[in-house]
C-alpha cells in the first residue's frame, strides 16, 4: 500500500494530461465498494436472513456491536438488492415519504448490476417485519466512478408514499452554516444491517455504533488517493467503525438540537472492520444540491455558457483538476453531448418513431427515405437493442461478439439519468421489432470506469440467455489482432450501421441503414469536444453531412483490414445539435478496451 500510495501521488498530478487513468494502478481489492456485492452484499444476504431465523428461535444469539431499538433510528432504510438469482445487502436513510438515499455501489458496485431493490422501512429486522416496498427507480450519481469510489451516491424514488409513524421518520438534512461545518471532532452515529464484528457475525438486528469524525488529511493516510473533499470519515479507533453491509446507510450527527445526515457509508478497507482503519462515506453536504434537485426543491440553475468560452476554460483547468479537486464535469455543458441523458433526449422519443416507420414501411415500401438501407444479411453482426424504461422504451445497437455476447456502449444502459431494466437484443434483421432472432436479458457489464458526465469508458457487455446460431444473416464480427491493435486507423474509411435517425429534423428509415465514414486524427476532432475526447476514443468526420445519428448508439464502426472486417469502434456520442451539421462523430475506440472486452467473452 506504501508503495502504492508513491506511485499514485507522482501520477496524479499529470494524470489528465498524460492520460494516465487512476484507476489503472488503484488496487481494487483495498476497498470495499469496488465489486461489492460480490466481496460482501451477497454473502452476507444470506447470513443476515439466517441469523434473524435463529434471533427469532433464541434472543440471545444476538453478539457484538450495540443493537437498535425499534423507532430508535426511524430514518434506517434496509436494502435487499435483487442481483441475478441472488441477493445483496445494504442500508439508505428516508429523506421524505418517496426519497432514499443510499450509496450508488449499492445499485452497481463496477461488476454487479442489481435488478431492484426491496426497501425495508420503519423495522429492525431486514427480512420481517416493517413496510416493505419494491423498486427499480434509482438515479446515480452521473459521475459515479466505481473504481476510485468517487460520487458514490444515489436517490431511490418508492413506488408510493410512505406514512410517517414513532417507528418511520425521515432524517433531516444540513442547512444554513451547517453546510460549511467539515464536522472533524464530532461524534457521529452509524446504522446498519450488517457485520457486527470481523469474521462473519451478524446480529440478526440493526446496529449502531458511535464514531468520532476525523479530518480527511488524516483519513488520506490510509487512503491517499480515494478521499477527496467530497468525503466525510470517521476513525476506527478501538475497533469500532462500520462493517460489511452497511454501505449506503447513514452517518448522522446532532445539531442545533436535531440529527442531520452528514454520510452515506461509503467503503472501509478490506482487511475490516476492527483493524483501527478508517471508514468513509459520501459527505453529505458537498451533495446538497444533487439531493435537493432529486427531491423536488427548488435550486439555482447555472447560466448557459458559450462553447467557444467553456473550452478555453476547460483547457485552463485540465492540468490542474485532479491535484486541486476541480470536477470537470461540474462545468461541462451536459446539453451538448448526446450521450448523457441519451434515453431522455433521443432513445425513448425515437423508439415509437421506428415502431411506426416499420409499420408503414410494410404497408409502403416507398416511404423509407434517406440514408442507404441495409439488405439482410449485409451486417450480420449487427445487433438492435429495445432498451425496456419503467413504462416507455429507448433504442439502440450493439455488436455480435460470439454466441453469447454483444459489445455496446454503456449509455444504452444507464445514461447519467435513466437506467434501463432489460434489453430485447434483437440479431438478423434490418428492422428493430419484427424478424430476426430476439432474446431479453438483464445481464449487462458496464465498464467500472463509465462516467456518463464526462463520457468516458462508453462501453458494456450484455450477455445472452442462450447462445444464437449463426446464419448468413447473423455472424460475429472479429476484433482487432496483431498489428491492428497498434492502428490508429485515422485516414480508413469506416462503416457506421444503425437503426436511428437518417436525417435531422426525426426522420427514420424503417429499415437498418448505414455509412461511410472517414477517420479523422483525434487531434482534429478534440477541435470540436476539447476536453471530452481521450486517446481511448477513435472519431470519423462529419463533412457532407453524413454521420451517425440518433439511436445508431452503441452501433458498430467497422473498417476492412487485411480482407476482413474488424470492429474498430462503438458508438458513443455526436453533438446535440444533430447529425447534418458536419460536426464529428465520437466512438470508444476497441483496441483501448480490448483487454477488458477479451476478459469478457
Amino acid at each position: 500500500m506504501k508503495v502504492l500510495a508513491v506511485t499514485l501521488l507522482a501520477l496524479v498530478a499529470v494524470s489528465s494530461a498524460r492520460h494516465i487513468d487512476l484507476e489503472d494502478v488503484i488496487d481494487l481489492e483495498v476497498i470495499t465498494a469496488y465489486g461489492y456485492h460480490t466481496k460482501v452484499g451477497g454473502p452476507l444476504a444470506e447470513k443476515i436472513r439466517i441469523a434473524e431465523e435463529e434471533a427469532a428461535r433464541n434472543p440471545s444469539r444476538i453478539v457484538g456491536g450495540s443493537t437498535a431499538s425499534l423507532g430508535q433510528f426511524p430514518y434506517q432504510a434496509g436494502l435487499i438488492a435483487a442481483m441475478s438469482g441472488w441477493n445483496g445487502v445494504c442500508g439508505g436513510s428516508l429523506l421524505n415519504s418517496r426519497r432514499v438515499l443510499t450509496a450508488a455501489h449499492c445499485w452497481f458496485d463496477g461488476q454487479n448490476q442489481a435488478r431492484s431493490f426491496t426497501v425495508v422501512l420503519g423495522s429492525v429486522q431486514l427480512y420481517s417485519g416493517g413496510t416493505r416496498m419494491t423498486t427499480s427507480s434509482v438515479a446515480m450519481h452521473g459521475s459515479w466512478m466505481p473504481s476510485l469510489a468517487r460520487n458514490d451516491i444515489a436517490m431511490i424514488t418508492l413506488p408510493s408514499a410512505v406514512s410517517t409513524s414513532n417507528n418511520l421518520n425521515f432524517i433531516a438534512l444540513p442547512s444554513g452554516n451547517e453546510l460549511n461545518n467539515q464536522f472533524a471532532g464530532a461524534t457521529a452515529t452509524a446504522s446498519g444491517f450488517g457485520l457486527t464484528r470481523d469474521g462473519g457475525s451478524v446480529s440478526g438486528a440493526l446496529s449502531h455504533v458511535n464514531l468520532p469524525v476525523i479530518t480527511n488529511a488524516v483519513c488520506r493516510s490510509t487512503f491517499p488517493v480515494l478521499v477527496q473533499s467530497s468525503n466525510i470519515c470517521t476513525s476506527g479507533a478501538g475497533g469500532r467503525s462500520t462493517c460489511s453491509g452497511d454501505s449506503g446507510g447513514p452517518l448522522v450527527v446532532n445539531s442545533g438540537g436535531r440529527r442531520i445526515l452528514v454520510g452515506v457509508t461509503s467503503f472501509g478497507h478490506i482487511d475490516g472492520c476492527q483493524r483501527g482503519h478508517p471508514a468513509v462515506f459520501a459527505r453529505v453536504t458537498s451533495y446538497i444540491s444533487w439531493i435537493n434537485q432529486r427531491l423536488g426543491k427548488l435550486h439555482i440553475l447555472l447560466t448557459a455558457v458559450n462553447m467557444k468560452v467553456l473550452a478555453v476554460t476547460l483547457l485552463a483547468l485540465v492540468a490542474v483538476s485532479s491535484a486541486r479537486n476541480i470536477d470537470l464535469e461540474d462545468v461541462i455543458d451536459l446539453e451538448v453531448i448526446t450521450a448523457y441523458g441519451y434515453h431522455t433526449k433521443v432513445g425513448g422519443p425515437l423508439a415509437e418513431k421506428i415502431r411506426i416507420a416499420e409499420e408503414e414501411a410494410a404497408l409502403n415500401p416507398s416511404r423509407i427515405v434517406g440514408g442507404s438501407t441495409a439488405s439482410l444479411g449485409q451486417f450480420p453482426y449487427q445487433a438492435g437493442l429495445i432498451a425496456a424504461m419503467p413504462g416507455w422504451n429507448g433504442v439502440c445497437g450493439g455488436s455480435l461478439l460470439n454466441s453469447r455476447r454483444v459489445l455496446t456502449a454503456a449509455h444504452c444502459w444507464f445514461d447519467g439519468q435513466n437506467q434501463a431494466r432489460s434489453f430485447t437484443v434483437v440479431l438478423g434483421s434490418v428492422q428493430l421489432y419484427s424478424g430476426g432472432t430476439r432474446l431479453t436479458t438483464s445481464s449487462v457489464a458496464m465498464h467500472g470506469s463509465w462516467m456518463p458526465s464526462l463520457v468516458r469508458n462508453d462501453i458494456a457487455m450484455i450477455t445472452l440467455p442462450s447462445a444464437v446460431s449463426t446464419s448468413n444473416n447473423l455472424n460475429f464480427i472479429a476484433l482487432p489482432s496483431g498489428n491492428e491493435l497498434n492502428n490508429q486507423f485515422a485516414g480508413a474509411t469506416a462503416t457506421a450501421s444503425g437503426f436511428g435517425l437518417t436525417r435531422d429534423g426525426g426522420s427514420v428509415s424503417g429499415a437498418l441503414s448505414h455509412v461511410n465514414l472517414p477517420v479523422i486524427t483525434n487531434a482534429v476532432c478534440r477541435s470540436t469536444f476539447p476536453v471530452l475526447v481521450q486517446s481511448s476514443n477513435i472519431c470519423t468526420s462529419g463533412a457532407g453531412g453524413r454521420s451517425t445519428c440518433n439511436g445508431d448508439s452503441g452501433g458498430p464502426l467497422v473498417v476492412n483490414s487485411g480482407g476482413r472486417r474488424i470492429l474498430v469502434g462503438v458508438t458513443s456520442f455526436g453533438h446535440i445539435d444533430g447529425c447534418q451539421r458536419g460536426h464529428p462523430a465520437v466512438f470508444a475506440r476497441v483496441t483501448s478496451y480490448i483487454s477488458w472486452i477479451n476478459q469478457r467473452l
